[in-house]
C-alpha cells in the first residue's frame, strides 16, 4: 500500500514527497520536493486523504467486526520539534482511518501518512489507539475528530485535476486485497 501510495505520489506530481533539513534555530524545515531529486522522502504530505478513504475502501471490503469511518482531525505537523524551546506550532488538518471494534467498542486510528507529521517514524502506517490521539496529534485546542465520510466522492473528485485519478485510486485499494 505504502509502496504504491509513493509511486502515485510521484507520478506526474510531487504530492507526497519533502525533503527535510535543519533552520538556523535548529528546528525542522520540510519543503515539498520533485520525487526523483536528491535527499526528497516520501511522507505523504497532501495526500492523506486520498490515501485514507483508499485504506477506508481497501479494509471495509475484507474486514466484518469492525466499524470504519474516514475523520480530520488537527496536528503540528513537526513533531521532530515538539520539545525543541524554538518550535513554532504549525496546525493543519490532517485525514485518517477509525476503527471501532464492534466486540468491545475499542477504538483505533490508522494513519497511512504519518510521516509527514513525524519524518522519523518507521511504520508505514501507524496505529494509534484512541487514548494515544493527543501524543501522536498535538492539536492544542483538543478538538475531536469528524466524520468526513460523507464527502469522500466530492474530495476524490477535487484532487484529480491535481494528477490524483480515479484509476490511481483502484490502483491503491486494490493494493488491499489480501
Amino acid at each position: 500500500f505504502s509502496e504504491t501510495l509513493a509511486n502515485i505520489g510521484g507520478d506526474g506530481n510531487s504530492f507526497g514527497w519533502q525533503k527535510i533539513s535543519q533552520w538556523e534555530d535548529g528546528t525542522t524545515r520540510k519543503i515539498g520536493t520533485n520525487p526523483r531529486s536528491e535527499g526528497s522522502i516520501f511522507t505523504g504530505v497532501s495526500i492523506c486523504n486520498f490515501a485514507s478513504f483508499a485504506l477506508y475502501d481497501g479494509l471495509s471490503r475484507k474486514l466484518q467486526s469492525i466499524d470504519l469511518d474516514v475523520v480530520k482531525l488537527y496536528s503540528d505537523f513537526r513533531a521532530e520539534d515538539w520539545n525543541n524551546p524554538n518550535h513554532q506550532p504549525q496546525e493543519w488538518d490532517h485525514e485518517l482511518v477509525k476503527i471501532t471494534l464492534r466486540d468491545t467498542g475499542e477504538i483505533f486510528f490508522l494513519d497511512p501518512t504519518y510521516k509527514q507529521i513525524n519524518h522519523n517514524v518507521e511504520e508505514p502506517i501507524l496505529v494509534v489507539p484512541e487514548n494515544k490521539l493527543t501524543e501522536f496529534y498535538k492539536d492544542r485546542q483538543k478538538r475531536q475528530p469528524e466524520s468526513i465520510l460523507n464527502r469522500k466522492d466530492e474530495i476524490l473528485k477535487e484532487l484529480e485535476p491535481w494528477g490524483l485519478s480515479k484509476e490511481q485510486y483502484q490502483t491503491l485499494v486494490e493494493t488491499l486485497f489480501f
